[in-house]
């Protein structure tokens, strides 16, 4: 697995590649460079607005569109991430992503924050069955509990 920081680095690479080769890429406007990532791809397209992972192509990024972003509260990074160009999408009920990280990462930092009422993570779907292991951050769902089966059948 690779380490956040790393995946940060291989993003700042392919965007350099990228820009090394615009000749093949005639429809690319290399002046409004939008991404849109989910999950860890939304956390590193947030990373690549903060003061430490700032290169000579980020001014190039003109939005980061985040969708339920691997957040983590430890990480102070985030708090120096430009917030004008970053929009970040959140269920409501998310148990991998709570939103309450999200509207406070865009409370602090000025950027926007859609919360989807009512809605959960893609773990947290009916039929699904045991637990999601092994995390970082603790994230035990468990998808027999009585709760999360009440909550399936309303």
């Amino acid at each position: 697995m690779l380490f956040r920081s790393e995946r940060a680095i291989d993003m700042q690479l392919a965007l350099s590649t990228l820009f090394d080769n615009l000749e093949f890429l005639p429809w690319l406007d290399p002046n409004d460079i939008t991404m849109i990532g989910a999950s860890h791809g939304a956390a590193l397209g947030i990373r690549l607005l903060t003061d430490r992972y700032k290169f000579h192509l980020t001014e190039k990024i003109k939005m980061v569109y985040a969708l339920y972003p691997g957040l983590h509260p430890f990480e102070t990074d985030h708090l120096t991430t430009d917030g004008g160009k970053l929009e970040i999408h959140v269920g409501e009920l998310d148990n991998w992503t709570p939103a309450k990280w999200c509207t406070r990462l865009a409370e602090r930092t000025g950027s926007k924050c859609v919360v989807y009422p009512g809605i959960k993570h893609g773990f947290s779907k009916p039929n699904s069955t045991g637990t999601w292991p092994n995390n970082p951050i603790n994230h035990l769902v468990d998808f027999r509990s009585e709760e999360h089966t009440s909550e399936l059948q309303s």
